[in-house]
C-alpha cells in the first residue's frame, strides 16, 4: 500500500474521529479565557435554590464569547436555528442548525448552578440538574441584567424562576408528587408567562396499591406563584386530605 494511500487514510479517520467528538461537545471557556472542547455533565444532588444576582456565558457552541455578550437563540419558519451574539465589538450571528446537543453553557452566581440551552425535538430547552423545561420562544441571555428573556408575541418575557427551582415549587404544592418525564414546558396565555407541569399525584394505599392521579399544574415564571391546577373535581376537593 503507497505511502500516500496511508497518510490518505490516517488523515480521514482523523477528520472523523474529530467531527464525532465535536458533535458531542460544546466549546467551554473558563474563568482564564481558555477555550477546551468538554461533554457537559449535570448534578441530580438536591442542593438549595439561591438568589439569582448575576449570570456568566461560561460557554459557546461554534465561537468564542466575552463575558458581557448577550447571547440570543432563535428558529426562522423553515427550521433554521440561529444564534446570536451581540458585544461592544458588534454583532455575530451563527447558523446553529448542525449542532445536536448542548449549544450554551451558562454558570449561575452566587453558588455555581450550571444550566445548558440547547435544541430538543424541534424546542428550546433549558436544563438544570436533571430538569428539562422546553419552550417554542426566542430566547436571549443578557449577563449584565443577569436576566434570561423569552420572546413572546406579546413581547419580552423575564424567565426569574430557572426549571430546577420551578419543578422544586410544584412538588412543595402538594399537589402532584411525580413530575412527567422530569420535563416541563414554559408557555404563554393569558399574556403571562408561565410552567405547565404534567405530573402524577400518587396514593399508597396500605402499602399494597398505588392510585395515581394525572395533575397540571400552572406556575408563573416570574413568581413561582400557582395559577391554575388541572385535575378530577374530587381530588381537588379532597386531594389534601389523603395525604
Amino acid at each position: 500500500m503507497s505511502k500516500t494511500l496511508i497518510s490518505g487514510l490516517l488523515v480521514a479517520s482523523f477528520i472523523l474521529t474529530y467531527t464525532n467528538s465535536v458533535s458531542a461537545s460544546i466549546l467551554v471557556i473558563d474563568s482564564e479565557g481558555e477555550i477546551t472542547w468538554n461533554v457537559l455533565s449535570f448534578d441530580s444532588s438536591n442542593l438549595s435554590i439561591p438568589q439569582s444576582s448575576s449570570i456568566e456565558v461560561k460557554g459557546l457552541a461554534k465561537g468564542k464569547t466575552d463575558a458581557n455578550s448577550v447571547v440570543s437563540l432563535e428558529k426562522d419558519s423553515g427550521g433554521k436555528i440561529s444564534l446570536t451574539v451581540a458585544s461592544d465589538n458588534g454583532e455575530r450571528k451563527l447558523d446553529v442548525s448542525d449542532v445536536k446537543e448542548e449549544l450554551i453553557e451558562l454558570e449561575e452566581r452566587p453558588s455555581v448552578q450550571k444550566m445548558t440551552i440547547g435544541v430538543y425535538e424541534n424546542s428550546f430547552s433549558l436544563v438544570q440538574k436533571g430538569i428539562k423545561a422546553l419552550t417554542e420562544f426566542p430566547l436571549s441571555v443578557n449577563p449584565k441584567t443577569a436576566k434570561i428573556v423569552l420572546e413572546t408575541p406579546t413581547g419580552e418575557k423575564y424567565l426569574s424562576i430557572l426549571p430546577y427551582e420551578a419543578a422544586e415549587m410544584t412538588l412543595r404544592t402538594k399537589w402532584l408528587n411525580k413530575i412527567i418525564g422530569s420535563q416541563v414546558k414554559i408557555i404563554e396565555e393569558n399574556r403571562e408567562l408561565q410552567y405547565q407541569v404534567f405530573g402524577e399525584r400518587v396514593f399508597n394505599l396500605l402499602n399494597i396499591y398505588e392510585y395515581s392521579v394525572p395533575v397540571e399544574v400552572r406556575l408563573s415564571t416570574s413568581t413561582g406563584e400557582v395559577l391554575s391546577v388541572k385535575a378530577p373535581i374530587w381530588y381537588k376537593v379532597v386531594g389534601f386530605l389523603l395525604t
